[in-house]
């Protein structure tokens, strides 16, 4: 796997509780858009999870040396939470 950077055990609660004010962010904004009708309803805890899961890491799964560059992989990425993995 990548080398990727580890918060400290000291940093650990402090990074902790600002990941869950900007889950709880998340998850509201989902919400509000399936409230107000400006986004197609869907369970908003579970994509906001994995929205995040998905950005947070990728400096995790995706080494530096990749044959792709960060814009192609923000597109791939960004395409496939836009479209899912259907067909043309």
């Amino acid at each position: 796997a990548a080398a990727y950077h580890k918060v400290s055990e000291d940093e650990q609660p402090r990074f902790s509780a600002h990941t869950s004010r900007l889950l709880d962010r998340s998850v509201a904004t989902m919400q509000l858009g399936n409230t107000d009708g400006s986004l197609r309803p869907f369970e908003a805890e579970p994509t906001a999870l994995a929205s995040a899961g998905t950005f947070n890491f990728v400096a995790r799964w995706l080494p530096a040396d990749a044959a792709l560059r960060p814009r192609q992989v923000a597109f791939e990425v960004s395409n496939l939470f836009l479209h899912g993995l259907r067909g043309a």
